[in-house]
């Protein structure tokens, strides 16, 4: 073992255990099985296909055989929840059309306010604006009748 920070400590930090190490052709090994694999189940296609089949068929059959006995173990459980859950939602409803309308109602005075502010400021920026805009007709339309008769 060798202490770090001492001269002969590695500088990567990263020490290489003999023990834990991958070997060094271990990989072309599972390349290899891979393709050995691809190979004799290309070749025994036939023969698998008739297997795998009645895999899928025996998992199917089987399948809905669970699906169907938890469904009627489920039925009651969910119906017992359904009849616990409406009195709970209902006071859940009631306890938040309450809340919702004391909001409304607190929130409303200012929401009104607000609008009468919006509204009288659009209302003066009318007014200010209307003499510049009549202004700007009224030179537009003498351009437009001055281009129009030098044309």
């Amino acid at each position: 073992q060798v202490a770090v920070g001492s001269p002969a400590a590695p500088t990567s930090g990263l020490t290489q255990d003999p023990e834990s190490s991958i070997r060094p052709g271990a990989m072309w090994d599972c390349v290899l099985g891979a393709v050995l694999g691809l190979g004799i189940g290309s070749y025994n296609a036939r023969h698998m296909r008739e297997c795998l089949d009645d895999t899928f068929h025996v998992g199917s059959h089987y399948s809905k055989k669970g699906a169907t006995l938890a469904g009627e173990k489920a039925a009651p459980l969910a119906k017992k929840a359904y009849e616990n859950a409406g009195p709970q939602a209902q006071k859940m409803y009631d306890n938040t059309a309450a809340g919702l309308k004391k909001a409304h109602e607190t929130s409303m005075p200012y929401l009104r306010s607000a609008h009468e502010k919006t509204m009288d400021g659009l209302k003066t920026a009318q007014d200010k604006s209307v003499p510049y805009l009549k202004t700007l007709a009224g030179n537009l339309s003498k351009r437009v009748g001055d281009a129009t008769s030098k044309a």
